[in-house]
């Protein structure tokens, strides 16, 4: 799938969170992750660089619906301020976490996970997260 662009490891504008974006032209995947800001316990928590972190998102931004209901979000700083609709899910983020953690942070296994859920949420082969899982 050479026509996605890979956007590596930049904040996401928070202090310490990390996202790791896939862009094509039908949309937009992320997968977002940072420091633990709760207590152990109460949110799963993988040890990264010395810190405990927490997957935050996996999602989808698209310029069109993903399924048939969705609202549109106002505007999307992917987007440039455009409407978009937005899907995705924490538990999948938790679980990419830890996947990538397992393997030595190797960013291999995100985009493996990003360009799968490009091809099913943008390419039609299935709703996107909060739907879907």
């Amino acid at each position: 799938m050479s026509h996605l662009r890979r956007i590596p490891r930049v904040e996401d504008g928070r202090p310490g969170r990390f996202a790791w974006y896939l862009a094509g032209p039908e949309g937009i995947v992320q997968f977002v992750a940072g420091p633990l800001d709760m207590p152990l316990g109460l949110r799963i928590g993988v040890e990264v660089e010395g810190r405990h972190w927490t997957g935050i998102d996996v999602g989808c931004h698209s310029p069109r619906p993903l399924y048939e209901g969705q609202e549109p979000m106002d505007t999307c700083h992917l987007f440039d301020g455009v409407t978009c609709y937005y899907d995705g899910s924490g538990l999948a983020a938790d679980e990419l976490l830890r996947r990538w953690a397992t393997a030595g942070c190797d960013d291999e296994i995100i985009w493996a996970e990003l360009t799968e859920r490009y091809q099913s949420w943008l390419c039609g082969n299935e709703a996107a997260g909060g739907e879907g899982e």
